[in-house]
């Protein structure tokens, strides 16, 4: 079966909708990737990021995808640590078949950009990053890298966050035209149950969202006989001060 990375993308520049190259396009017949070109060497470039504070709980750098060759690897949704990433669009598209809603280049695919990354199988296709518990999450940063080296053009990826309490937040990064990826740092993208994007024209490819897992529900607090004393007893609805001390010593004889 022929594949085509980004059908809708192919149909519109057949039409002349715009001068990028369809990365299999030229292909008339047989399997997807038997005509890609030979490997690209990118560089990383450093965008508009600011230094992190701390390291992200969980990296999505889709490494597990790896694979040799000049094809693409697909899937059609990825999970890591407890993150889902899937396509919304290609649930809802005739076009799109559930186990290719998201390509890896490989890394003899003209379209590699020096590390295994993900862009979205769909023209206009949405990107939505969940947790599978659906506890709220933390985004910290995101890598982004032109659809393919050979069209430079600066483009726009716009990231919306939903977060617990139903509120939106939004932050647009603009790419630099150069080879290879940047980091965007995300600002107050914290507390979300979910976050989406789109692969609007001239796409992208993605890789390393970096993330943080938010603790949802009652905190647990060790007890000490210092939240006993002034009264704290009370608070914490124990029937007297020495009840609540016999407690944090024994775990016995609670409220």
């Amino acid at each position: 079966m022929k594949r085509y990375v980004l059908t809708i993308a192919a149909l519109a520049l057949a039409a002349g909708a715009g001068a990028m190259a369809h990365p299999v396009q030229a292909q008339a017949s047989g399997s997807h990737g038997s005509g890609a070109a030979s490997k690209w060497a990118g560089t990383t470039q450093s965008g508009t990021s600011s230094d992190l504070s701390g390291t992200p709980s969980t990296v999505l750098d889709f490494e597990d995808l790896a694979a040799s060759g000049s094809d693409y690897t697909y899937v059609g949704s990825y999970s890591l640590d407890g993150f889902t990433l899937t396509s919304p669009s290609c649930v809802a598209s005739a076009s799109c078949t559930d186990d290719e809603a998201f390509a890896a280049p490989q890394p003899d695919n003209a379209l590699y950009e020096g590390s295994t990354a993900l862009l979205n199988n769909m023209a206009d296709g949405v990107n939505l990053l969940t947790r599978e518990d659906g506890a709220t999450f933390t985004v910290v940063s995101i890598d982004i890298a032109e659809f393919q080296p050979t069209n430079l053009t600066p483009r726009q990826v716009s990231f919306t966050g939903t977060k617990a309490d139903g509120t939106k937040v939004t932050q647009t990064f603009t790419t630099d035209g150069l080879a290879g990826f940047e980091t965007f740092t995300l600002q107050g993208f914290n507390d979300l149950v979910s976050m989406s994007w789109v692969q609007a024209y001239p796409y992208h490819q993605f890789d390393n969202i970096a993330l943080d897992p938010v603790a949802v529900g009652p905190q647990t607090k060790t007890l000490t006989k210092s939240d006993c004393w002034n009264g704290g007893w009370q608070q914490l609805g124990f029937r007297n001060q020495g009840q609540c001390i016999r407690f944090v010593e024994t775990g016995k004889g609670g409220q």
